[in-house]
């Protein structure tokens, strides 16, 4: 019988028991679960013992998020390590697996088979590293003529050469060595369970068009964190020097104003495209709370300074005239500070989730 020794860190004992009773429920593996409920207690646990993976609430009384996680890897790099969030929140998920958790999991949405499944498939892929095998090189394993036999399943590739149901690389007479077998577990008597025994190569990387390679590309280029400072950069200083000007009387100073609100308006278009690129591709076009008013501020602050540049454009002594529209004209300046400085603040949300 399969056996996996647990390390459950969760503060909540209603949760706690939850998942204790999920993975004793579990048909063919036994699962020693250890519970304790601080990141303290976690830490000085894994001084004394090795676990085969961890179950690592990231809410805890004295650690909370990625800060948590990070201090577990450096306590215990090698453990595979599976996330729990309270809600679905998207962001600190993708940042937790970034970071180098083997999967993330929301306490609300489990089921007994999920949760079995999520510790197998990490302590695979910490087993086999996180070497990429190719489709071509999965074809190329496919147990004949003295060739190793690899197949896949669910996104993890595993090495059956060793095994005497796989003769010649082929199972049960139709299943062959070499593919990936995931549609096919459906209809098999058994579950993926029966692979956890045979060493992991790595996780299978899906062939990419030439258009998805592209788009992989341009996003390990990181344009929008590069293009994004910009607009709020000179929209903030735009403001500044305008204020300074009104206040002083230096012309230098109204003329440094508009030449960074020419910039504000020329670098928006490119930060608001690359911040729609990047999320449709690095964060799925998800619509949580924080991407929602994210785009929201980015067209605010895009029609602010549309709306400055426009004015000053069509009046270029606007401020110098200290008239009334001078100062309502400085006040939609102004109006520019605190929508890129929210901007910005929801921009390290998503980058830094707590």
């Amino acid at each position: 019988m399969e056996y996996i020794r647990v390390l459950l860190v969760e503060s909540n004992p209603t949760d706690s028991d939850a998942l204790q009773e999920m993975l004793a429920a579990s048909r063919g593996v036994e699962c020693h679960i250890e519970r304790i409920a601080t990141l303290a207690q976690c830490l000085a646990r894994l001084d004394a013992q090795a676990f085969d993976v961890l179950l690592l609430d990231l809410d805890l009384p004295d650690g909370r998020g990625l800060n948590a996680l990070t201090k577990v890897q450096v306590r215990a790099p090698s453990a595979p390590i599976v996330v729990l969030l309270g809600e679905d929140d998207f962001e600190l998920s993708v940042r937790a697996i970034r970071t180098g958790a083997q999967d993330s999991l929301v306490k609300a949405h489990l089921d007994g088979r999920q949760l079995l499944r999520a510790l197998r498939h990490a302590i695979a892929r910490r087993a086999g590293g996180h070497r990429p095998v190719s489709a071509a090189e999965l074809v190329q394993h496919d147990g004949r003529e003295g060739r190793p036999a690899w197949l896949a399943m669910g996104g993890i590739v595993y090495d059956v050469t060793g095994s005497r149901m796989w003769k010649n690389g082929v199972h049960a007479r139709k299943h062959a060595a070499g593919t990936d077998l995931g549609d096919a577990l459906a209809a098999a008597p058994h579950g993926e369970e029966v692979l956890a025994r045979f060493p992991v190569v790595g996780e299978l990387v899906p062939q990419r068009t030439n258009a998805q390679r592209l788009v992989a590309l341009i996003e390990r280029l990181h344009l929008h964190p590069i293009s994004v400072h910009f607009p709020q950069a000179c929209s903030i200083l735009a403001a500044i020097f305008a204020t300074l000007f009104a206040a002083g009387g230096d012309r230098s100073l109204d003329e440094t104003s508009w030449h960074l609100l020419l910039a504000a308006f020329v670098a928006t278009p490119a930060a608001i495209a690359t911040g729609l690129f990047d999320w449709r591709v690095t964060y799925r076009a998800n619509r949580t709370p924080v991407f929602v008013a994210k785009i929201a501020l980015s067209s605010v602050l895009a029609l602010l300074v549309a709306a400055c540049f426009a004015w000053r454009l069509l009046d270029p002594d606007v401020l110098a005239a200290r008239t009334p529209a001078s100062w309502a004209y400085l006040a939609l300046l102004l109006a520019l500070v605190p929508a890129a400085v929210g901007l910005g603040h929801l921009g390290g949300r998503i980058v830094f989730p707590e």
